[in-house]
């Protein structure tokens, strides 16, 4: 009824927030375009491409449900939510343990065939849970 209506639009609304933290690599794009080697951070960024960037990802952000409808944000909102969690509970523990136990120990000479199995177990299962998803 008019309260899930009122939910739902709060939630489309609060996209923007969801967006917002991805300028600080637009603007590193826009400034490795521009060639710009000084460019520094976003706070040193010229006033016009600070707020320009915030206006575009706020309009795109709200934009974006309006034509996609509400079923396409649920849609979109189960991807994104589940890519982000094969990436952060499995992809990045994979890789960590690559980078952090295996190579080392390896160049060291210490064992490391155990923390590779580990590892491309997890690697394993998020690339499969990846596929699925891509799939479905």
């Amino acid at each position: 009824g008019c309260d899930s209506d009122r939910l739902r639009s709060a939630a489309f609304l609060s996209t923007p927030l969801i967006m917002l933290p991805a300028k600080c690599q637009v603007w590193a794009w826009m400034a490795q375009v521009m060639a710009k080697d000084e460019a520094g951070g976003l706070e040193d960024a010229p006033a016009f491409a600070r707020h320009g960037i915030n206006a575009a990802l706020v309009l795109l952000t709200l934009l974006t449900p309006l034509f996609l409808g509400g079923p396409g944000m649920v849609v979109l909102f189960t991807v994104l939510a589940g890519t982000a969690a094969n990436w952060i509970n499995l992809f990045l523990p994979g890789f960590v343990i690559l980078y952090m136990r295996v190579i080392p120990d390896r160049s060291a000479g210490k064992p490391w065939l155990g923390s590779a199995a580990i590892s491309g177990w997890i690697l394993a299962v998020g690339t499969i849970c990846a596929v699925d998803a891509a799939f479905q």
